[in-house]
């Protein structure tokens, strides 16, 4: 089975690397740059809004997910 909790961190961390190298570069960043940069955040937000409505869904009395 494939296991897309391991596949969304995996990305969400990959993500979050990538848009500190951008962040932290000391060249000007352009119009575009920032552009992905917002995209890759708003990304991120959304998929973390998704994952939990999925966990209060399947888990509503908050059980231990990791069990």
């Amino acid at each position: 089975m494939v296991s897309y909790k391991k596949l969304y961190h995996k990305l969400f961390n990959d993500i979050t690397d990538a848009i500190e190298i951008i962040e932290s570069t000391n060249d000007i960043l352009s119009h575009t740059h920032f552009k992905a940069l917002d995209k890759l955040k708003q990304a991120q937000i959304e998929a973390e809004d998704m994952y939990l409505d999925m966990c209060e869904k399947a888990y509503p009395n908050g059980e231990d997910l990791e069990k």
